[in-house]
């Protein structure tokens, strides 16, 4: 899904553990991978650079879900493509 250095769009607001962190991510902001890795009992995660997790005895460092972020490249691409559908419909 993700790897180091990818940079990534946030499409979340609203976190369930603020506490946990030393800031959150923001919705629409830019962000780059700096670790990601799968959960033995739960989802991907990942974490991010410039944000750090408290770490948790056992787990390590917390994280965030990957189904959280999406590459930008990805909504870059989206975007492009809605903007020449638009242009298309309302310019034949």
């Amino acid at each position: 899904m993700f790897a180091v250095s990818d940079k990534v769009v946030c499409v979340r607001e609203g976190w369930t553990y603020p506490q946990m962190f030393s800031s959150l991510p923001i919705k629409d902001t830019v962000y780059v991978i700096r670790e990601c890795f799968a959960h033995p009992e739960g989802p991907t995660a990942v974490r991010l650079v410039g944000i750090r997790g408290q770490i948790h005895p056992i787990n390590g460092e917390w994280a965030f879900r990957a189904d959280h972020f999406r590459k930008l490249a990805e909504i870059k691409a989206e975007n492009a493509l809605r903007a020449a559908i638009d242009q298309s419909l309302y310019h034949p």
